[in-house]
């Protein structure tokens, strides 16, 4: 029997241990997102240790992709991320959105909530490409 796989996040004294590449992955978009924002709004740029830490959570799950197992090779290259701070969020259409997800594009629309797209002038729904590979990376953990 082999034992259960340890909770991506854990507290560990002061501490908190993030596992797993779509743990990761999330905290890394989070991030970026939040840095960008105050960046926008009060345009000051990232700290040094904000700039570091985006760096070694994208080594981090870059490291867990390397080592995890073989996945289906269509999917498994799209799930690092390349968010970084200096780069706008990379907005993708509701096609690109399927197939980084392996969905057909009406089950992509349901998901635009909880993936966090967002419509612009026209009616258009626009996907953030971080959001969708941190889902899609989230999906393939749980069916694994």
């Amino acid at each position: 029997m082999t034992p259960a796989p340890a909770p991506p996040l854990q507290l560990l004294g002061g501490a908190v241990l993030i596992q797993g590449a779509p743990a990761l992955l999330e905290v890394q978009h989070l991030l970026a997102l939040g840095a960008r924002e105050r960046q926008r709004r009060d345009a000051l740029p990232p700290s040094p240790r904000v700039r570091l830490l985006l760096a070694l959570l994208a080594e981090a799950a870059a490291a867990d992709e390397a080592a995890s197992p073989a996945r289906h090779r269509d999917v498994a290259g799209s799930a690092v991320s390349t968010d970084s701070v200096a780069e706008k969020v990379e907005g993708i259409s509701t096609g690109e959105a399927a197939e980084l997800l392996s969905l057909g594009r009406r089950q992509v629309q349901r998901l635009a909530p909880s993936i966090g797209a967002r419509k612009v002038p026209g009616g258009a729904l626009v996907y953030d490409r971080g959001a969708v590979s941190a889902y899609a990376a989230a999906r393939r953990q749980e069916t694994t």
